[in-house]
């Protein structure tokens, strides 16, 4: 994925180092599936995680995936 296109999706600017870096950092093992995959959903953000009154929000990614339906 580009830089522009990150940005323009998630709103967050990341410099090349950094998703360098990351994407370097990220090892992805391969495994075998007992039944065809016939369906996948992926899905990742941001939520905002609110203390107590006063106190400074914090800001957590989350990622998802959906095989099959389940």
């Amino acid at each position: 994925m580009r830089r522009a296109d990150l940005q323009t999706l998630t709103g967050v600017k990341v410099g090349h180092s950094t998703q360098h870096r990351q994407v370097q950092n990220n090892q992805l093992s391969h495994t075998e599936a007992l039944q065809p995959i016939s369906e996948i959903c992926i899905d990742g953000g941001k939520v905002r995680l609110r203390g107590k009154k006063g106190e400074p929000s914090n800001w957590r990614d989350y990622k998802t995936v959906r095989l099959q339906g389940i």
